[in-house]
C-alpha cells in the first residue's frame, strides 16, 4: 500500500532545487521526509544530525551550511527552498511549497506534529492547525 505522500516528478527540473550544492539537495530530500504532513519539521543542526543523518559522517558545520544554502535559495516572494523559524525554544523549518511537488492521499487525515510558523502568507500553503 503507498504511503501518505508522493512526490512528483517535476521536482527534478524545479531551478532552484537545481541551483544548490548536491550536499544541500540531498539534505532537502532528507528533511522533506521526516515533515509532518503540512510540511513543517526541526531545523536544529544537531536533531537533523541524529534523526536525518545517523549513519553519514557529516558534522553539524557541515549540515548549517547545508541547511543555510536552502535558506537562502530564494524565489521572487523572498523565500528559500525552506523557511526557518523558531517556536518554543526550538528551530524549525517549513518548506513554502510543499504542496507544489506533493501529492496528498485525501482518504488518509493529516498529521501536523509541528508548531506553526508566526506568519505563513504563502497562498499555495493554506494550512489551519487544529
Amino acid at each position: 500500500m503507498l504511503g501518505k505522500r508522493m512526490i512528483d516528478e517535476s521536482i527534478c527540473i524545479d531551478k532552484r532545487l537545481n541551483s544548490v550544492s548536491e550536499g544541500a539537495e540531498n539534505l532537502f530530500y532528507r528533511l522533506l521526509s521526516k515533515t509532518d504532513d503540512v510540511g513543517r519539521v526541526f531545523a536544529d543542526s544537531s536533531l537533523i544530525k541524529g534523526q536525518i543523518y545517523p549513519r553519514r559522517d557529516i558534522s553539524v558545520n557541515g549540515i548549517d551550511g547545508r541547511v543555510k544554502e536552502l535558506d537562502e535559495a530564494k524565489d521572487d516572494k523572498g523565500r528559500g527552498l525552506i523557511v526557518l523559524y523558531e517556536a518554543k525554544n526550538e528551530r524549525y523549518c517549513y518548506f513554502p511549497n510543499f504542496n507544489k511537488h506533493q501529492i496528498l492521499r485525501s482518504d488518509i487525515r493529516a498529521k501536523i506534529s509541528y508548531p506553526q510558523p508566526p506568519s505563513v502568507t504563502d497562498s499555495e500553503r493554506v494550512v489551519t492547525d487544529p
